[in-house]
């Protein structure tokens, strides 16, 4: 029995066609969606599987990672080079601006207020507020009034109380604790906690009230406060709570969360972090602009080309402007824009139709998620420095410091094993000289007699020749200590060079077919990991191979590998020598495969969870095999050094996550609910979300349940998971 059915999407996924399949390669490229292809290929033509997956991988590298990578290239070198032309051509003009706006300002005065009037929202350390203070700072005169004097010493005291260390640390508790109490200020908390936090927030304000009275005392006046654009939003922020407590807004209450911003001055990587991204706001802003004028130009075309057509078979249609702006944005960000390309297809009867429709909604995807996007990505690069980032890192702060003193700690311990090396090493150095000058001596004394036999004259000049050689013989001895200082390394404490057991490691280790066994046990241990079900106890899968004899060749990879370790710790040491094994990253991961694999081996958590949780090393095996590729294992390096400053990245995404939670909270919190079942849609709500319903297909009645939804800002943490 064979059921024929229609292409999936309204019909319109398919490869029949040139256009079909263009549509659906682009859906594979963009990739929204990709799956469902792959898997109706996969299901319509099961005998080819392998050629199918071969065609759709090549897909991927080249459309989605090369020809997409190609276009952040073109975007970001484009607006590059056109900025740099803009740059250009403003320097040029600047002068002959200058000329014209100097006046009698002094050039000192001019680039004075200029740096005093481009305030960053972001507060600059002490020492620049100093700095910046002290030159527009009035000049304090001796010979003015007492009241003049008063005046000015206030201003002094209140500039150094603001930019003490004490009282920086004082605000920057009151911003964590302010922070907790918002978050802690959930949807449907007890009254106990809702009266805490409001006590906690009228606290809290009355304490940057404080700090924005002492700021303008230390500014000097409301007029060089209100030049500093950090004053301008802490004020705003202040009034905004007020109204806030006063008329039980929790959103303008919660806008205080942007002050968790200001914890990341405690990270000078964060910090700069944070100040490149205040800097990139200027034409952040401008290109935002630009986009909603042209989203709203075609969310108003869309509504002439579709109407209400698409109302009725989704929600991402153009039957009104804000349903439009919704889908443009949906567009934008490229959420299901496969969905709303073929349901805008689906509206349209004839062939023409359903051609100009696609390439309608593609024309606009194309436009902002290629070219858009990649707009945002080169202002980013433009005002983010990746080597700033590095050095910051590598510059001393609280965690560098850490960092310091476990290096220190662990050189101080190196050290000491390092002299109780060394004594033995001298040792060592000192009976192989004299091995080696008793060797020379005898095999000159040889040398010489079988000479000396028929000349009796040569016999008194013999001991001056022996003693000549050995003289020679130290000081090359000497000059071999400093190159070959790694010879006399004992390993694993015991273990001298010259020891039968790691000489015969050392020679194993440099065999050619040591080599060729450990990556053909590399090799054929990633066929058995593809091969083997994960456990025995799944039902209807019968492995390829006996389970008892992937068990028994499992354990002698594990001997083989277990050599490799041995051979490799005998000839360069386990931790304290200069090339020891596990100062490389690599090697750990090894020796992490090479432990978990005996504990599986030795059943000493078998039968438990944890035993299947441990089991998942085995995942790592084939790292085994790209260590020893020179290309590969550069990849994995490069991607590993990103690791820190992608760190720093994530810390600054959490940063933002937890201040749109909080606002979020206090805009969402209480307000997704709705009803399981029809009948209480908006205007109607949890009034109407009341008794019964009876369904129209099956006619059974169900309560009627007021609930959240799946995701939702009622707490901090269920904020946080919707915000990602």
């Amino acid at each position: 029995y064979c059921e024929v059915t229609e292409n999936p999407n309204f019909g319109f996924q398919h490869f029949d066609h040139i256009g079909g399949a263009i549509l659906a390669i682009f859906q594979i490229a963009a990739p929204d969606g990709s799956y469902d292809v792959i898997h109706n290929s996969i299901q319509s033509e099961p005998g080819v599987e392998p050629a199918l997956w071969t065609f759709f991988f090549l897909i991927s590298c080249l459309c989605t990672f090369l020809l997409l990578g190609l276009f952040v290239a073109v975007v970001t070198g484009t607006f590059k080079r056109v900025r740099e032309g803009y740059g250009l051509v403003f320097n040029q003009e600047q002068p002959e601006v200058e000329e014209q706006r100097s006046g009698s300002v002094t050039p000192t005065e001019s680039e004075a207020d200029k740096t005093h009037e481009q305030h960053d929202f972001v507060p600059r350390t002490a020492s620049d507020n100093l700095k910046s203070y002290q030159a527009h700072m009035p000049e304090m005169n001796l010979n003015s009034s007492n009241e003049v004097d008063t005046e000015t010493l206030i201003q002094v005291k209140a500039h150094t109380i603001l930019y003490s260390e004490r009282f920086k640390h004082f605000i920057s508790v009151v911003i964590l604790l302010h922070g907790l109490a918002m978050a802690f200020d959930r949807y449907g908390a007890s009254t106990t906690l809702q009266n805490l936090a409001y006590l906690a927030h009228i606290i809290a304000n009355m304490i940057f009230l404080s700090e924005l009275g002492l700021r303008m005392v230390a500014f000097g006046g409301v007029k060089e406060f209100w030049k500093s654009r950090y004053n301008r939003l802490e004020l705003a922020l202040v009034f905004f709570a007020f109204i806030g407590l006063a008329t039980g807004s929790k959103l303008l209450i919660l806008l205080a969360a942007v002050r968790l911003y200001l914890l990341m001055k405690y990270f000078r990587t964060l910090y700069a972090l944070l100040k490149s991204a205040v800097a990139s706001t200027r034409a952040i802003t401008n290109l935002v602009v630009f986009i909603v004028i042209v989203a709203l130009c075609f969310a108003v075309a869309g509504r002439y080309v579709f109407q209400d057509q698409m109302n009725a078979t989704t929600r991402s249609n153009f039957g009104s402007f804000p349903i439009a702006m919704l889908t443009v944005f949906q567009l934008l960000t490229g959420d299901s824009w496969s969905a709303v390309v073929y349901h805008a297809m689906n509206s349209k009867e004839t062939i023409y139709g359903q051609i100009f429709a696609a390439c309608f909604i593609m024309s606009w995807f194309v436009f902002s998620k290629l070219i858009v996007t990649n707009l945002f990505v080169a202002v980013i690069i433009e005002n983010f420095e990746v080597s700033e980032t590095i050095a910051n890192i590598k510059s001393d702060g609280y965690v560098a410091n850490i960092r310091k003193m476990m290096q220190q700690s662990y050189a101080a311990q190196y050290r000491l094993q390092a002299e109780e090396r060394n004594q033995g090493t001298m040792a060592f150095q000192e009976e192989e000289r004299a091995s080696a000058m008793r060797v020379e001596k005898k095999r000159l004394t040889y040398a010489r007699a079988d000479k000396l036999e028929g000349d009796p004259l040569a016999h008194g000049k013999s001991r001056q020749v022996n003693k000549l050689v050995a003289a020679t013989a130290g000081a090359v001895a000497l000059e071999a200590d400093d190159e070959d200082n790694l010879k006399y390394e004992r390993v694993l404490y015991y273990f001298q060079p010259n020891h039968p057991v790691r000489v015969f490691f050392i020679w194993l280790g440099n065999q050619f077919f040591f080599d060729v066994l450990i990556y053909s046990a590399i090799m054929v241990g990633c066929i058995f990991l593809v091969v083997t079900p994960p456990y025995e106890d799944i039902p209807n899968q019968e492995p390829m191979i006996p389970f008892n004899v992937m068990s028994t060749w499992n354990f002698i990879f594990t001997l083989i590998f277990t050599v490799e370790f041995a051979t490799h710790v005998m000839a360069d040491g386990l931790l304290q020598t200069r090339r020891a094994y596990l100062k490389s990253g690599w090697n750990i991961v090894d020796t992490l495969v090479l432990f978990f694999a005996w504990v599986d081996e030795t059943g000493i958590l078998a039968g438990g969870s944890v035993a299947k949780v441990l089991r998942l090393a085995r995942a790592l095996r084939p790292l085994r095999l790209m260590k020893r590729n020179e290309g590969m294992r550069k990849v994995i390096d490069a991607l590993i050094r990103t690791l820190a400053p992608v760190a720093y990245v994530i810390l600054f995404s959490m940063f933002s996550f937890v201040v749109f939670a909080l606002i979020g909270m206090g805009l969402f919190g209480g307000k997704l609910y709705r009803c399981t079942t029809p009948g209480a849609e908006y205007p109607g709500g949890k009034l109407e979300c009341s008794g019964h319903h009876v369904t129209e297909d099956t006619g059974i009645m169900l309560q009627r349940v007021w609930v959240p939804p799946g995701h939702n800002f009622d707490s901090f943490v269920e904020a946080g998971v919707t915000l990602f």
